[in-house]
């Protein structure tokens, strides 16, 4: 089976490194319309379908929606990152904006960087001089290789009201 790939939020990135299990919210893409007062939104079978059922379990086929997420897929985080400064022994081979604060020049925590060997205030001062500021690319532009958390999807659930949403619970892999 092949890795998708999701964007999280620096929120959603900082909270995986102090939980390393988080829930996120992403909208559905459609409106939900329920066809009946009692009516629930649940899943076919525990497969990827999700479609409205009455109290006395008949499936409404007025919306199916496919899930972009099931229980067991596993994905890499695509997030916002830069290569500049990888010159600097010994530098990992990327650097990732969710690690910075304030105006991006020095990092909030070393013990998240790997391969930053402690004062990497020193080494970007110099790497600034020749280099100039960081140059950070778009999540959407980050290779897979470059990713530095896979996740595993524990549980899916729809949130139905006024807008719509997938709760959807990860957790790391790699602690």
């Amino acid at each position: 089976m092949s890795l998708e790939s999701i964007v999280l939020s620096t929120k959603e990135i900082r909270e995986l490194y102090s939980k390393r299990r988080i829930e996120i919210l992403r909208p559905l893409d459609i409106f939900l319309i329920p066809p009946c007062n009692d009516a629930y939104f649940d899943r076919y079978n525990k497969g990827s379908q999700w479609s409205w059922w009455t109290k006395d379990n008949k499936q409404s086929l007025s919306q199916v929606v496919n899930s972009p997420f099931f229980e067991g897929q596993t994905l890499w985080i695509k997030e916002t990152f830069s290569t500049s400064f990888t010159c600097m022994y010994p530098c990992p081979k990327a650097w990732y904006k969710t690690d910075f604060f304030g105006r991006f020049d020095e990092p909030r925590d070393p013990v998240h960087i790997k391969g930053c060997p402690g004062n990497f205030s020193d080494c970007a001062a110099c790497a600034q001089e020749r280099e100039g500021n960081f140059k950070w690319s778009g999540p959407s532009k980050m290779p897979k290789e470059l990713s530095r958390f896979t996740l595993r999807v524990e549980k899916v659930e729809v949130v139905v009201g006024k807008k719509s949403f997938w709760k959807v619970a990860l957790t790391s892999l790699d602690w």
